[in-house]
């Protein structure tokens, strides 16, 4: 009989145990910490980065970043910004705002963000205004401005991949494709206009070549740049605009009040084609200069200037 009992006490025991830490306990399991399959590793300069997990509070020092964050849907997650961001709607009121050149990295610092991303303008003077924030763990990326429209899909995935929001970056790169080939099957096999884009004004006038996401976008749009030639951005002379004759002139100056007025008045450009027939056109500043989904709207205005017909019509 005390063998009996025995045996039964120690069943019970077993028992009990085996209740207290088997599969019936309501305690929480441990949350996973495995970082998912598409999170970057590097930056877009190829720094080694450690991205976080969930990225809750996140700085955004470029123009071009906070434009993409925002048409993700990610506003109330933005914690702090450049000063050229604050032109973009749907902020959050009241942000702190920083120089994209020489941030303050102390007061970065207290606003406990967990990602910050940047361009490669920030620190352009040699300096590292960020390291107090990558000494203490945050995650710092920087997202340098591609040079080619291809470039910048890959910057739109980055930016996806490391807020967590993959399926929404790869939704805003196939809108981008399909708009782009919507213009280009407009435009079809009309010959192209010679073109002469100005980012800087006379005296100091500057354009650019191949190389860049603009000379791409002026392609896509039916036009050929008069400085495709040549490489990346140029300082140009207006003998050398002059010499190339373009039948259209494109501006995205902002720091001239009228700045297609003012190409037309330049006497020096009196003779070339676009001046004589008055074919020179303002482009969005933003959408021309920023490097992320919203060039497409530059490509637009392009379009309808140099092909009216063809584009209206599609």
């Amino acid at each position: 009989m005390r063998k009996l009992l025995t045996i039964l006490l120690a069943a019970a025991l077993a028992m009990a145990l085996l209740a207290g830490c088997g599969g019936t306990s309501t305690d929480t399991p441990p949350a996973d910490t495995t970082p998912p399959a598409d999170l970057p590793t590097i930056d877009r300069a190829g720094n080694p980065i450690t991205a976080p997990l969930s990225a809750e509070r996140i700085v955004a020092l470029s123009p071009a970043v906070t434009q993409t964050l925002l048409h993700m849907g990610l506003a109330d997650k933005i914690v702090a910004i450049d000063t050229n961001s604050l032109i973009f709607e749907g902020l959050p009121a009241d942000l702190p705002t920083v120089d994209m050149l020489s941030p303050d990295g102390e007061l970065l610092l207290t606003l406990n963000a967990d990602l910050v991303l940047c361009s490669s303008m920030t620190g352009f003077d040699g300096g590292e205004p960020l390291k107090p924030l990558s000494d203490s763990g945050i995650c710092v990326a920087a997202i340098p401005s591609s040079a080619s429209i291809e470039g910048i899909k890959e910057d739109i995935m980055f930016i996806a991949d490391i807020v967590g929001q993959h399926d929404e970056g790869a939704e805003i790169i196939a809108e981008l494709e399909a708009g782009i080939q919507e213009v280009r099957d407009a435009i079809g096999a009309a010959a192209p206009k010679t073109v002469y884009f100005e980012i800087a004004a006379a005296p100091a006038a500057y354009s650019f070549g191949n190389g860049t996401f603009l000379n791409e976008m002026i392609e896509i749009a039916g036009g050929e740049n008069i400085f495709s030639d040549m490489d990346s951005w140029l300082a140009v002379s207006e003998e050398q605009v002059i010499a190339r004759n373009p039948e259209v002139i494109f501006t995205n100056v902002i720091y001239i009040e009228n700045s297609v007025g003012e190409i037309l008045s330049r006497e020096s450009l009196a003779d070339t084609t676009a001046v004589t027939e008055e074919n020179v056109y303002y482009v969005d500043n933003y959408s021309s200069s920023l490097a992320n989904e919203y060039i497409l709207t530059a490509i637009h205005q392009m379009a309808e200037a140099m092909h009216p017909d063809l584009w209206k019509n599609s």
